[in-house]
């Protein structure tokens, strides 16, 4: 009787939901651009040899990533159902605010979920909500030197996350620890900057 109960309370339905690495829009291009300075180049033509050996043949890449945000579960702590299964609460309203009410603070209506009574699961399905964007810019400045004909050392400038965007992680969603629920209090990496030498040969 136990174990009827137990899989009775496992609804299949409230399973069918958008996949965990969903991504309703994503837009990602990568560009490359050689810097117009130097020496066959619209700016600087005239540079002596060691003034285009510094300012000349620059190169700036970067790839552009626009993500909106994936999906997550609203749950329960605890094993209100004693089914020994994912508990999830009840939904009473939609639970997802407009992008002008969303916070760190605050990114879902918590008051549209409750905790179910004791020795039930609630009716919430899975990844009914959603979670932060991504917006996300890394760049590079990049130098050849050609050593030989096969061979040439490039010099690196690198930013990632280059315009320091806050990309934030998932709020917390156990609805039932009211002091951080719905509260976000972690973030992607971000301005992270490195120099680099690169031997290409």
């Amino acid at each position: 009787t136990e174990g009827f109960e137990s899989a009775r309370l496992i609804k299949p339905y409230k399973e069918k939901g958008l996949g965990s690495m969903h991504r309703g829009h994503v837009l990602t291009t990568a560009f490359s651009y050689d810097l117009p300075f130097g020496r066959g180049q619209h700016w600087l033509g005239g540079l002596p040899a060691v003034g285009d050996a510094l300012l000349g043949g620059w190169q700036l890449s970067g790839i552009l990533t626009l993500q909106t945000g994936s999906p997550f579960n609203v749950s329960v702590a605890g094993d209100v159902a004693n089914c020994g299964c994912g508990n999830r609460p009840n939904r009473l309203g939609n639970g997802n605010l407009d992008r002008g009410e969303r916070s760190i603070q605050r990114w879902f209506d918590v008051s549209a979920f409750a905790v179910p009574t004791t020795f039930t699961n609630g009716n919430a399905g899975r990844n009914i909500m959603i979670g932060p964007a991504l917006q996300n810019l890394d760049l590079a400045l990049l130098k050849n030197f050609r050593i030989r004909e096969r061979s040439r050392v490039q010099l690196r400038w690198e930013a990632f996350n280059s315009l320091n965007h806050a990309n934030f992680g998932f709020p917390a969603t156990t609805i039932n620890i009211p002091a951080t629920v719905g509260r976000i209090s972690s973030a992607l990496d971000p301005r992270i900057m490195q120099f680099s030498l690169k031997w290409i040969f």
